[in-house]
């Protein structure tokens, strides 16, 4: 195994502004190809349509078929071996019945999923859950038939990120009308019925908000996990299986124009530099396609997560009829994955919501050209 280059430690740090948030920038050169950072999952959930080709313990993904090891009490989770089912059986007890009883829940597939994820993430924050990244990591490693990339082979515990991590991950739940804040209220007290037999008696409409933000964190912060370009047969395009918390990889801001790219494999995710990079420069992702026209990437980053990019490319784009689509920057993945439906009155709103702030921002003389308006991400 080629041990990497892991010497970009100390190269990045976390810097805020009231417009940006908390931001990510560069503390000396990157070449391109370089490591940025590398870090653990905090927690992840994986959609119901992939439960079986997808081990719920290492996420090895089996491009022929199923798996044959699955959990026989609930049913909900399948291992691509005997010692990975073994292995995970301290930490499944904990959710077992839970995922039984989610199953049955009347909502599409990426709602379950995000609920999923919120409930697996609460009990870790009250300790209910145990942090399991080594043991995973020590499975994929030695578990996992498919090539894993060098950097995805060695773990380090200072990559993991802590509870202060994913509670720092601004939610922004002002940002949300009443009304759009229903369904996620709903499916927190969905949660809570599953909750009421783990501990004592709570503050009910406390722990409510608590969940309530949780589901937005993950709406604005999540990851998504993604099944290899090809199956065996050499068909299909890489599908979004899963969603997961990086909090420590949150920190980096959309650009349409970005100067780093992600990469996960398993528990672990790493940031490369697309380009070179100089000390002092904003370290920056992309979260949604950014081939789309500059009036659909608006509009998709503000319904997905509530803000409107001002990036140099946005603004050099502004006011300029362009084809509708471009070939811009295709190198990794974009965050978040697949998002939740949404009716199309809510569509409707949102549109209408995005045209008063993109109207009141020109009203306020605000420069896009240098400010991302990043709302409710971190």
């Amino acid at each position: 195994m080629t041990t990497p280059d892991l010497s970009w430690e100390g190269g990045c740090e976390i810097k805020q502004s009231p417009d940006k948030g908390r931001y990510q920038v560069s503390t000396r050169s990157f070449e391109k190809g370089d490591i940025v950072m590398i870090t653990h999952a905090y927690s992840y959930a994986l959609m119901d349509s992939y439960k079986k080709r997808v081990c719920d313990w290492c996420l090895a993904y089996n491009t022929t078929g199923i798996f044959s090891f699955n959990c026989s009490q609930c049913s909900q989770t399948w291992y691509c071996s005997s010692s990975c089912l073994e292995s995970s059986a301290d930490y499944h007890r904990h959710l077992c019945q839970h995922l039984k009883k989610i199953s049955n829940w009347k909502h599409d597939r990426d709602f379950l999923c995000l609920l999923t994820l919120a409930l697996i993430t609460y009990l870790r924050l009250h300790q209910i859950l145990p942090p399991t990244i080594p043991l995973r990591h020590t499975s994929t490693v030695t578990q996992r038939s498919d090539r894993l990339p060098d950097w995805a082979q060695i773990y380090q515990d200072r990559w993991d990120p802590k509870d202060e991590d994913l509670t720092a991950l601004i939610h922004h739940i002002e940002s949300w009308e009443e009304e759009e804040l229903k369904d996620w209220n709903s499916g927190a007290r969905k949660i809570q019925t599953l909750l009421r037999t783990d501990r004592d008696l709570v503050d009910e409409k406390q722990e409510e908000k608590e969940l309530v933000e949780i589901i937005l964190r993950g709406l604005a912060n999540n990851f998504g996990l993604w099944t290899p370009a090809k199956d065996s047969k050499g068909l299909r395009g890489e599908k979004c299986y899963g969603r997961a918390f990086f909090p420590l990889a949150s920190f980096f801001n959309h650009s349409c124009d970005p100067n780093c790219y992600v990469e996960e494999s398993g528990v672990t995710l790493a940031v490369f530099a697309a380009k070179k990079i100089s000390p002092g420069e904003e370290l920056n992702i992309k979260y949604i396609d950014i081939n789309l026209p500059r009036s659909a990437r608006q509009h998709e980053l503000w319904v997905d997560y509530r803000f409107l990019c001002g990036c140099v490319r946005c603004s050099a784009e502004e006011g300029i009829n362009l084809p509708t689509k471009l070939t811009y920057h295709e190198k990794g993945r974009g965050r978040g994955g697949v998002k939740p439906s949404k009716n199309q009155k809510k569509k409707k709103k949102e549109k209408e919501k995005l045209k008063q702030v993109s109207s009141s921002q020109v009203e306020d003389g605000e420069d896009r050209g240098t400010s991302q308006k990043k709302v409710g991400l971190d």
